[in-house]
This record gives structure tokens, C-alpha cells and sequence, in this order.
């Protein structure tokens, strides 16, 4: 079966019958795109959320408690992303693609830095972040 390029909707086939079905199964996708959230328990270790369940939703809370800076490595996919840094012990969240590209990292306390390897996320902040399919990650 055919899907879109990104967020790997079905597509409606020419000989398909009750398309109907696929219309408000494609309609339920893009509004949890678009509005749901993922739960991800970071463990105090880098987390990598499946393909499935980071493109299934536009906010990702990270939870937990951690010791150190760690890593949230999302697919390498365009899409527009919240994270939400709900971990306890007040370290930073590095968002990145599977390999690293040139991002932004962006301290919510801080001015901008270019070309570093991750948007950063300060404890308990929230941050647009958009991927833009090769390797980088922007703030918005």
C-alpha cells in the first residue's frame, strides 16, 4: 500500500473499495500528528523512540530522572516536533537525527549557537523543534 513521504499515511488506491475507511483512518492519523502526545521515560540513558510512535505525535514528554546530559535521537524525517523536558535532576535533553548534521542548540536561558550537534533543552522547558530530513535539527 502507497503512503505519504513523511508521515506514512495511507494513500487512497484507484480500485479500492470503502475508501471511505482509508479517508478517516488517514484523517485520524493527521489529527494525532498533529495534537498527540508520546510519553518518553528517559531512564537516564539515551532514548531513541520508534519511527511509529515519534511520527504519531507533534508532543514528546520526557520523563524521568537523570544523572547527566542525554540524548533523544528522533527519526531522520521533516516534521515539526514540542518536547517537553519533564525529567527530574535539572539536566538538558539533546534532540538529534540518527547521525548528526549541523543544528541549533538552543538553551532556553541562552542565545543561540550554530553548528553544534543537538537542540538542547534546559530541565522542565519546552521547545518547538523541526527536523528537516537531513540530519538537522532547528528550534523554533
Amino acid at each position: 500500500m502507497s503512503t505519504t513521504p513523511n508521515l506514512m499515511i495511507a494513500l487512497l488506491q484507484q480500485s479500492q473499495n470503502l475508501k471511505y475507511l482509508t479517508c478517516n483512518d488517514a484523517f485520524d492519523a493527521i489529527d494525532a500528528a498533529l495534537t498527540a502526545v508520546f510519553v518518553q521515560p528517559m531512564a537516564d540513558a539515551n532514548q531513541t523512540p520508534t519511527a511509529a510512535q515519534a511520527l504519531a505525535c507533534m508532543v514528546i514528554q520526557c520523563t524521568g530522572a537523570m544523572t547527566a546530559t542525554r540524548g533523544l535521537i528522533l527519526p531522520n524525517i521533516p516534521k515539526i516536533y514540542v518536547i517537553h523536558n519533564l525529567t527530574t535532576g535539572g539536566y538538558q535533553i539533546q534532540v538529534t537525527a540518527p547521525t548528526t548534521g549541523a543544528v541549533v542548540v538552543v538553551d532556553p536561558n541562552e542565545d543561540i549557537m550554530y553548528g553544534s550537534p543537538a537542540v538542547i533543552l534546559s530541565s522542565t522547558g519546552a521547545q518547538f523543534v523541526y527536523c528537516d530530513g537531513n540530519n538537522n535539527f532547528y528550534s523554533m
